[in-house]
């Protein structure tokens, strides 16, 4: 196909062992855009490669990261720019991985403080119940705690009962009481599940107030649609898409950076020097029990 046809974006929605190969071929193809489904891969490495590819080859990578086209987290963003909470000191999250789930929260960590880079990043996992999405093994239950180049810290909160059924399809309730939680020095902002509403707390009104959302997408195929149309107008401008893998490597190195943590038992530093999953490879090397129930 990508001999004959020569298309000028591809699109890939394989399951994760397929990303890399796929995306790395589609970039050597002279592909112009490639928009694939996230994760990134199940690898540091392989995840690396894909991004070094396509910047050597001048291609769009981009990941279906869709959520920062969604009207609670717009809104949250707008909030932080304009100053709602003051300075912003932690920015929080729970859902039910890292890695499946955590790349979009981890994401939205990143966007929420302006794309600056993590420095740094802490965190623990727990593998007892051996859960795996898509082919790839998960923790069950995960802490990670991270640092960007401004000062602001990041939490994020995974397992412990953080499933699925739980609220709707844009959010978690969780211990944290909301699916996200910015903590600035003049007040706190939650993006509450189930429904993905946005509170205020600070400024001159009293109490816990609900901001009215962005005249943005309003649920994930408005999202995704928007993404996409994204990506189509930065091929004719030549800016940087919002969901490029400029970004999402950042978000990934976090997933990975969290199990390289695990298993070193020890805080790492970034940028994140390794090519295999640190999660995977601790199951198979027998550092983490599993037993399936």
């Amino acid at each position: 196909m990508l001999a004959q046809e020569r298309p000028d974006i591809v699109s890939i929605c394989t399951w994760p062992h397929l990303h890399a190969p796929m995306a790395i071929a589609a970039a050597e193809a002279g592909i112009r855009a490639i928009y694939c489904e996230k994760p990134m891969a199940p690898t540091w490495g392989e995840a690396r490669r894909m991004h070094q590819v396509a910047v050597e080859r001048v291609a769009l990578l981009c990941f279906n990261h869709q959520r920062r086209f969604e009207a609670p987290y717009v809104t949250t963003r707008q909030l932080i720019v304009q100053g709602a909470v003051g300075r912003v000191l932690q920015i929080q999250a729970a859902c039910p991985n890292l890695y499946d789930w955590g790349t979009h929260w981890f994401d939205m960590r990143c966007f929420y403080n302006g794309y600056v880079p993590p420095t740094w990043v802490m965190g623990q996992i727990d593998s007892r119940e051996g859960r795996a999405v898509f082919g790839v093994q998960l923790e069950s239950q995960g802490i990670s705690y991270f640092a960007f180049q401004n000062g602001v810290r990041g939490l994020l909160i995974t397992g412990d009962n953080l499933s699925e059924e739980r609220g709707g399809s844009t959010g978690r309730r969780s211990a944290l009481g909301a699916a996200h939680c910015i903590v600035g020095t003049a007040g706190v902002i939650e993006v509450a599940a189930p429904d993905s509403k946005v509170r205020l707390l600070g400024g001159q009104a009293a109490g816990w107030q609900e901001v009215p959302l962005a005249p943005v997408a309003n649920n994930i195929t408005e999202a995704v649609t928007a993404a996409i149309g994204d990506v189509l107008s930065c091929l004719d401008t030549g800016a940087e898409p919002q969901t490029s893998s400029h970004k999402a490597i950042r978000s990934t190195e976090l997933i990975f950076g969290t199990y390289e943590s695990a298993r070193r038992r020890a805080r790492i530093d970034l940028p994140l020097d390794l090519e295999d999953n640190p999660l995977h490879s601790m199951l198979e090397q027998g550092d983490l029990s599993v037993s399936r129930v």
